[in-house]
This record gives structure tokens, C-alpha cells and sequence, in this order.
């Protein structure tokens, strides 16, 4: 066949004798090609697809370690714009970060993958577990705990755009959710999951923990004493439920569970569900360091 052009999105071939016109190849699906005259415009973007093409290989197998520097270098030369193949990079450097629990760091290749999927470009990962909500855009793996670091938040500003209006109208409301006061701001958060959760019919398990997490954590900051023992249980239900599809999540919950119990007295079972959080999710940053002012140790 004939190559007819190739850009970021790929290599269009014109295959001989099939009259159908020409048939993209993303460039993380080309293996190599030659031509009549010299391509060196072509050269950095086959270059970057055999990476990807590494990278993907390694994802899927479970090398995260070795695939993540890869996703992040591609990521940062911002070279394939809204492509097949900026998607293999994007969500494969999001499920390297989410796998690892850095919620801080997967912000910004969330908002990248929720652009793209906004953009009709599905998601290559199809033996996966889907990375993205298609009804909210939102990551069942990013639950807003994070909406406290400005950092991110200017982050959030920089990602409005008019050409995505589906994401540009949940950035805002994620940014209304704002609030300085801490005890406001948890109002909020239990607020939008509860609303979310209704308009989608009750149907994401994800997004029910969820609207248990921040249930109870908006119950807790109020220090509602009548409603303190349901807020514990719903602790506990995600410590309990969320260990497979929520690991993030149900760690911060035992944390918080343990020491709001150790405040109540119960020492021993307060030791006993922080050293099953330790064992459960060794590598939860939560150990090391609060973040997202998830504890409560200081009172």
C-alpha cells in the first residue's frame, strides 16, 4: 500500500486494491514502516508510539513501575493532542498513579482521560476495569478528598474549556464545592455525592461509598454527637466493602475510624484496625503523611 499523510494521530495507509480510501493506524499500533522518500517529520511520533506501545504492554501485565516513567514522559512532551494514542498515554499514566494511591498526582491525567472521553476517544484498555464514568466523568478511583490543595485547584481553573462543555460544567461545580470554612465545605462535599448519586439512580456502587465517606465526614467536622455512632458505622461499612474496588478510600476510612474510637476509649480496637490498614494497603500514602486532613489526632 501507499502512505497517504501521517501526523499525531497516525499513519494513514492507503491499502492496495481495497478501494475503501485510507485506514488510520495509531502509532502505538505500528510496528514499522518504510517509504519511497524520506519521513523524518514521522520519525519522533513512531518513535513516541513504540514507547507507548512498550508501556501499554507493561500496564497490562502489571509492570506499573516500569510503565509509569514512560506514560509520564510522553504525557509531558504534550505531543499527540487528542489522539488514540494520547489516551493510551494519559489513562495509562492515571491507573499507574491511582494504583499507587498518589490522588494528588492522578488530578491532572484524570482531567486529560475525562477530555478525551468527552472527545468520543474510547479507552483502549478494554480488559480493564473502566478508568472513567462515562455519565459523570468523574474517576471512581479520585473521590474529591483533594479539593483542600490549591495547588490542584489552580489546576482545575487552567482545565476550563469551551470545546469540552461537559467537563468544563463539572470543573465548576467541583470548584463551587470551595469553601474556606472546613465545616461548610464538608457540607458541600456530602451535598454534591448525594445529589450525583440521586441523578444517577443509585446505580455505582463507587459512588455509594462515596456518599458514605463523605456522610459521615461532614457528620464528624459538625461534631453531631447524636449522629456520631451512624457516622462510625458508615466508616465502617467502607473499611469493610471498599477493600476491593475502593483501596483508597477504605484505608483513610480505617485510619479515621481508629482514631475516632481512640478518642472514645477503645484503644485495643482502635490498634487492631490501624495495624489491618497497615498490612491491607502497605503502600497507602496515609501512612506516612495526612495530605487531605483525612485523621483526626490532634483533638
Amino acid at each position: 500500500g501507499v502512505i497517504s499523510s501521517g501526523s499525531f494521530d497516525g499513519l494513514r495507509f492507503t491499502i492496495d486494491g481495497s478501494g475503501e480510501g485510507t485506514t488510520l493506524f495509531p502509532w502505538s499500533e505500528v510496528a514499522s514502516f518504510t517509504a519511497t522518500r524520506p519521513r523524518p517529520a514521522l520519525a519522533k511520533f513512531h518513535e513516541d508510539g513504540e514507547k507507548l506501545w512498550r508501556a501499554r504492554n507493561r500496564l497490562e501485565r502489571g509492570d506499573l513501575l516500569l510503565a509509569e516513567p514512560i506514560f509520564e514522559h510522553i504525557c509531558e512532551s504534550d505531543t499527540l493532542r487528542n489522539s488514540y494514542d494520547a489516551r493510551v498515554a494519559y489513562e495509562g499514566l492515571l491507573r499507574c498513579l491511582i494504583a499507587r494511591g498518589k490522588i494528588k498526582e492522578a488530578i491532572l491525567p484524570w482531567l486529560s482521560t475525562a477530555k478525551l472521553e468527552e472527545f468520543g476517544i474510547a479507552s483502549p484498555y478494554t480488559n480493564l476495569q473502566p478508568i472513567i464514568d462515562t455519565d459523570t466523568l468523574l474517576c471512581p478511583h479520585l473521590p474529591p478528598v483533594w479539593l483542600n490543595d490549591n495547588s490542584l485547584l489552580k489546576m482545575l481553573e487552567t482545565s476550563l474549556a469551551s470545546d469540552t462543555p461537559k467537563l468544563n460544567a463539572l470543573t465548576k461545580e467541583l470548584l463551587s464545592l470551595i469553601d474556606n470554612n472546613a465545616e461548610s465545605q464538608a457540607n458541600n462535599l456530602d451535598t454534591f455525592v448525594k445529589t450525583t448519586l440521586k441523578e444517577t439512580s443509585g446505580t455505582k456502587p463507587w459512588l455509594t461509598l462515596w456518599e458514605r465517606w463523605f456522610s459521615a465526614m461532614n457528620i464528624l467536622q459538625q461534631d453531631d454527637s447524636d449522629k456520631r455512632d451512624e457516622a462510625l458505622l458508615q466508616l465502617a461499612v467502607i473499611a469493610s466493602s471498599g477493600k476491593a474496588h475502593q483501596p483508597w478510600l477504605a484505608c483513610a476510612a480505617m485510619y479515621r475510624l481508629s482514631d475516632e474510637l481512640q478518642l472514645d476509649g477503645k484503644l485495643e480496637s482502635a490498634s487492631l484496625i490501624l495495624d489491618d490498614a497497615k498490612r491491607s494497603f502497605p503502600s497507602h500514602p496515609i501512612h506516612h503523611n495526612d495530605e487531605f486532613k483525612i485523621r483526626n489526632v490532634s483533638k
